[in-house]
């Protein structure tokens, strides 16, 4: 390392970088190995993780805003949140490693629990499964891609050119139509034709009307997203 550049840098952080820019894969510290290193434990700096007077009462209520979606809005949510820049999340990923105390990139339900307490917000344990639930139904643990789904319309505002990239996703065929076939491919949690006529009744004007498993328009796609209670 360069001495005029370097000599303001701790030991530890240069043998991290060191580390990190070793050449032979195999001798590469791994992520998870970079987060157990020295200098992120030094209880003289502060970390970004476990750090809860960044939180608020919002961002517990939008967790439980967002499971009550239905699970098209969700998949809408989580799509257009990977096409957004680091500026528009930036905000919500401190709250999230806020949250995330262990540091591991996955927020567990007593993480959640401790992060509701520190700012009053009371929610039940059965709520509290529910909600972890909707994030993600297999692990029983809220990653950062979902936690920042769940949240991001809080933070962003969602136009139409943004809901029509979504939406030609869906529809694949070009019939500018989204049909329960489409829908059912796209969404790897899954979804029943019930859950899929509740979607559709809910927004539907016109489209697929008489059919057995209706289909929606781009106008009924936006109005979907516009209700607020899923």
């Amino acid at each position: 390392f360069p001495i005029e550049e370097w000599k303001l840098v701790s030991a530890d952080a240069r043998d991290l970088c060191r580390k990190m820019l070793e050449k032979k894969p195999k001798v590469r510290l791994s992520a998870q190995q970079a987060l157990a290193h020295s200098w992120f434990k030094d209880p003289n700096k502060v970390s970004p993780y476990g750090n809860v007077e960044g939180l608020s009462v919002s961002i517990f209520e939008g967790l439980k805003q967002y499971q009550a979606y239905n699970k098209l809005k969700r998949a809408v949510l989580q799509l257009i949140t990977r096409e957004l820049s680091e500026f528009h999340i930036q905000e919500l990923r401190k709250k999230f490693m806020a949250l995330d105390r262990e540091g591991n990139g996955l927020l567990t339900p007593e993480e959640l629990a401790q992060g509701m307490s520190h700012v009053g917000y009371e929610m039940s344990t059965e709520e509290l499964k529910q909600v972890v639930a909707a994030l993600d139904p297999q692990s029983q643990r809220v990653g950062y891609k979902e936690f920042i789904a769940a949240l991001i319309e809080r933070r962003v505002k969602i136009d139409r050119q943004q809901l029509w990239v979504c939406f030609k996703k869906f529809d694949t065929n070009n019939s500018g139509r989204i049909s329960y076939e489409d829908v059912k491919i796209k969404l790897n949690a899954g979804i029943t034709e019930s859950e899929w006529q509740e979607i559709t009744e809910a927004c539907s004007t016109k489209s697929g009307q008489g059919q057995a498993l209706p289909e929606i328009d781009f106008e009924e796609f936006c109005a979907l997203m516009e209700h607020t209670d899923g």
